[in-house]
């Protein structure tokens, strides 16, 4: 059975920015650059392709293939994308080598199926190559593609969510896609070095993004922002994956089909909170007030082939993504936001952290925050995991790993117990909900478990 991604949104478009001369390109800031740009109005791209590019499907697109040497940057290869199909958007791109940046020339020749007779039209972003996986074998590490959008993968992962640098206005009529107008990629012997020029209709800002590679992949993202204008809707760490469903759906053999299945967070007092996804029959918007957020994230707990019966689309090897604040980020509230979906070629779930107290014009706002590519989130040594959390029938059932378990109690909130049952390294609890329930084991009046959160739903 043929599995094609959409590259997901068609919102994901990038832009151009003219950085003037085409040779060696000077070593600006883009905070700078960003602050200029905010003080502007902001000015939507030039998007114009030759009819061939624009007309693109999304097979043509695919044979649109990089066919030159990929540059050397220390232990990355760095490859182009294309402009055309949903990304006809100019991105200005420079490579760092022996300290000096210099403008990715753009070569007709060098792709495979590429229109005949075209100018030179530049990209639509890149790729980031590294031996993740193997010595000698260059696999993708991470994919910038898009409006801010870029995904990663950590050793024996196959994509699956996405990160966007920031959202804006999620969940709402007036919601904005910021886009990376230019970038500056460089490489050493552990990590890789992105630095990008964001821009948007609210806002402009700087990112510095490390990449290193690994089993997790982590990426960490230092930026600087500058409102154009009050923006109420600010979100850090934004995420876009896909639930469409597990246990059953009519028509689909399948046991499940998702990137990621639950939502995970850590309160600043250290508790864990998982909340299971769904597949709505409405649009559904999740706010929970967060202050001080240790972490949070979409996993994908449920591993392995067999799980998702589905060796094509590898499921069970796509990463959950986890978000660690670099420093307090204060009041906030952690928005999910779950869609309706009838297939599994789009995303319908997005989650992102936004500050009570955004920040507003002419006002330059720094933050820092680290994301792991990653099997789970970073464990808590001594707290159990909800390695599975169903529900049928009005009855959900989670089952507990961790050490210790023998002689754990379920405590819960607005739910009845049907059935408990503790070994050494494994618990199960059944309970039946009557609203907004929690669950969890604890000893001595201790938490030993992450908290399962539900509803009746």
């Amino acid at each position: 059975m043929l599995r094609r991604r959409e590259l997901t949104l068609a919102a994901w478009a990038g832009a151009g920015l003219p950085l003037g001369a085409r040779g060696a390109m000077p070593e600006s800031d883009f905070a700078s650059q960003a602050r200029i740009l905010a003080d502007r109005p902001f000015v939507p791209p030039d998007s114009e392709l030759p009819e061939a590019l624009r007309r693109l499907d999304y097979d043509g697109y695919r044979r649109l293939i990089f066919l030159s040497p990929a540059p050397q940057l220390g232990a990355f290869r760095a490859m182009p994308f294309h402009r055309g199909y949903l990304f006809p958007k100019r991105i200005e791109i420079a490579l760092k080598q022996g300290g000096v940046a210099r403008p990715w020339p753009y070569d007709p020749a060098a792709w495979q199926d590429a229109p005949p007779g075209l100018p030179e039209i530049g990209y639509a972003g890149f790729r980031l190559l590294s031996e993740l996986n193997a010595p000698g074998r260059w696999d993708e590490v991470v994919s910038f593609l898009g409006a801010s959008y870029f995904r990663a993968l950590g050793r024996g992962h196959a994509y699956g969510i996405s990160a966007r640098a920031v959202s804006v206005g999620l969940a709402t009529d007036a919601e904005e896609f910021p886009l990376f107008r230019a970038f500056r990629i460089g490489g050493g012997a552990e990590e890789a070095q992105v630095e990008a020029l964001l821009d948007g209709p609210s806002l402009a800002g700087a990112f510095r993004i490390l990449v290193r590679p690994g089993s997790p992949t982590v990426t960490e993202l230092h930026a600087t922002l500058f409102p154009r204008r009050q923006m109420d809707g600010l979100g850090l760490a934004a995420f876009s994956s896909m639930f469409w469903f597990s246990g059953a759906w009519p028509g689909d053999p399948r046991p499940a089909v998702h990137d990621s299945d639950s939502l995970l967070f850590e309160t600043a007092a250290g508790e864990r909170v998982l909340r299971p996804l769904r597949n709505p029959a409405a649009p559904l918007v999740t706010d929970i007030p967060l202050a001080s957020p240790r972490g949070f994230g979409l996993l994908q707990r449920r591993r392995g082939a067999a799980a998702f019966g589905d060796a094509e689309a590898r499921y069970g090897h796509r990463p959950s993504l986890w978000a660690e604040p670099i420093g307090d980020w204060g009041e906030g509230t952690l928005r999910l936001f779950e869609m309706p979906a009838r297939d599994e070629y789009h995303d319908n779930v997005a989650l992102a952290w936004q500050p009570t107290n955004p920040p507003g014009p002419g006002e330059a706002f720094r933050t820092a925050w680290r994301l792991h590519w990653a099997d789970d989130a970073p464990p808590r040594p001594g707290l159990a995991r909800i390695a599975e959390a169903s529900r049928d029938d009005g009855t959900v059932r989670l089952r507990f790993i961790g050490a210790r378990l023998n002689d754990a109690i379920p405590v819960t909130q607005s739910a009845e117990i049907i059935h408990f049952k503790a070994a050494p390294g494994e618990a199960s609890l059944a309970l039946r909900p009557h609203g907004a329930a929690r669950a969890f084991l604890a000893r001595d009046g201790r938490a030993l478990s992450e908290t399962w959160w539900g509803d009746p739903a």
